[in-house]
């Protein structure tokens, strides 16, 4: 395919710029056939499929934006970004094409290296097995990821009856000459979601180690198999890995902008980090500069009619960290009117993406168990970030000492619909314009604005028209 073709052109641009994460240097380029003989090249190519992961077309921006403006969180306004946020996608969309095509180029990245390991280790012997273990790792898990936000926005929602539907091509061999393009055609969704558990189950196995900053470790590899497990409805399983990843290292911030101002901050499982080598680099900061945010964002609280009317009896109110400026908010998240998103507000523009981070998996733990029935453990951990996001203050502004007693949640106070309302809640406002949003009111099966229901074929992105051009064994709509 085209976009194959484009990869194999880029690879060698990647490779020789690359030789580090934030560090990037010229080297000497590389012919594609001995691009990863040694270990060392081995090492650099990783590096490259990370910086692609980076882009403003994968993790930088467009992974993450499309799911909000699809669910209509945010409105954006601009080019082809229109298109999507009102759901009249057509197949010659720009920004899409560059989603497919960076996936597709990072994917044959990773089978590049995957595909090298065990060349490069029957010839340097000292290429240690825990290095190999490493690379196999993150390439399983950049590969998986990739097939995951794929599957999210190109294929239905899954369900048991999803999973002959068509999905997207599965590709797990490297093309690294035009003799070897490959056009194959979308294979089904089962098929591919069992491909990418296998990859990171492997992946678990392979990172037991402190990753280092920017690289995707053991625990991101947790974060991962934890969304895939909760959105394909294997809750006890979702519960396991969020809870693999909540007995980790890691803890909530003091307050919730902490985890956006602060790089490697506590909370960070792992962050795309943003390339430095690109001075007009913007992401998600340009993105939501621009973007506004839709009046339900504004409308949500979490907070009961009752816990509300509790704190105004003892003239108290609650102030909501994750809101606009006002008395007791020093970093806010949104701004005042027209309201934007302020999360990502960096005047270097070049905001690190949260990709995972602890409060997914807290909130993914909550919502497995009460799926499986334990509101106990579901309300002492939406407690956990209700306690970092609220502040309960007096009339005077001043805080008051055990206020967030009056807001606390418990299976005695609250039944399981309450609860499940409260999750929600905490959802739309802790994990907002981090692309969770579509495929939150998806598995929910709620209407994703009225007059679409959770699985109207408008929110699948078409397969790109040059994609479709070049392929013969590409279809557009078959099986949904």
């Amino acid at each position: 395919m085209k976009y194959l073709t484009y990869c194999l052109m880029t690879l060698l641009l990647l490779l020789a710029s690359c030789s580090g994460l934030l560090d990037r240097s010229p080297e000497d380029a590389l012919a594609l056939e001995d691009a990863f003989e040694r270990p060392q090249d081995l090492d650099r190519g990783l590096i490259a499929a990370y910086n692609l992961l980076s882009t403003e077309s994968l993790c930088g921006r467009n992974q993450l934006l499309f799911a909000d403006l699809m669910g209509r969180n945010a409105t954006l306004s601009f080019g082809d970004f229109s298109e999507i946020g009102e759901l009249q996608i057509s197949p010659f969309n720009s920004r899409v094409l560059e989603l497919w095509q960076g996936s597709y180029q990072c994917i044959n990245q990773a089978n590049l290296l995957l595909a090298s390991i065990g060349k490069a280790a029957q010839a340097y012997p000292e290429f240690s097995a825990e290095d190999q273990s490493r690379i196999r790792g993150e390439a399983q898990f950049i590969r998986a990821y990739l097939y995951y936000q794929l599957l999210q926005y190109f294929a239905r929602p899954y369900s048991e009856d999803a999973r002959d539907s068509v999905g997207v091509p599965l590709m797990l061999e490297p093309v690294i000459s035009n003799a070897g393009l490959q056009y194959p055609a979308r294979a089904p969704v089962g098929q591919v979601y069992e491909q990418l558990i296998a990859d990171l189950q492997a992946a678990e196995e392979s990172l037991a180690y402190p990753a280092e900053y920017g690289r995707a470790g053991q625990a991101a590899v947790q974060a991962l198999l934890a969304r895939i497990y909760l959105q394909t409805g294997r809750h006890t399983e979702a519960a396991e890995a969020a809870q693999r990843v909540l007995d980790g290292p890691f803890a909530l911030t003091d307050e919730p902008a902490t985890v956006y101002r602060q790089e490697g901050s506590s909370e960070e499982i792992w962050f795309a980090v943003s390339g430095t080598d690109n001075p007009m680099f913007a992401g998600l900061n340009w993105a939501y500069g621009d973007a506004f945010v839709s009046p339900l964002r504004l409308q949500q609280t979490s907070l009961s009619q009752e816990q509300l009317q509790r704190l105004q009896a003892e003239g108290y109110r609650a102030v909501d960290l994750r809101d606009t400026a006002q008395a007791g908010i020093t970093a806010p998240l949104l701004s005042g009117s027209p309201s934007k998103c302020l999360k990502f507000e960096d005047a270097e523009l070049v905001d690190d993406a949260p990709v995972f981070r602890l409060s997914e998996c807290l909130l993914i733990r909550a919502e497995a168990a009460l799926e499986l029935g334990d509101d106990a453990t579901a309300a002492a951990l939406l407690n956990q970030l209700r306690r970092r996001a609220y502040r309960i203050t007096d009339g005077a502004g001043t805080e008051v000492a055990d206020g967030l007693a009056l807001i606390e949640l418990s299976p005695e106070a609250h039944t399981r619909e309450e609860l499940w309302q409260f999750l929600k809640q905490e959802r739309h406002l802790e994990l907002a314009f981090e692309g969770h949003y579509l495929f939150d009111l998806q598995r929910w099966r709620q209407p994703v604005r009225p007059g679409v229901p959770w699985d109207d074929p408008r929110l699948r992105l078409p397969i790109p028209q040059r994609e479709l051009d070049v392929n013969p064994n590409l279809v557009q709509n078959a099986g949904y």
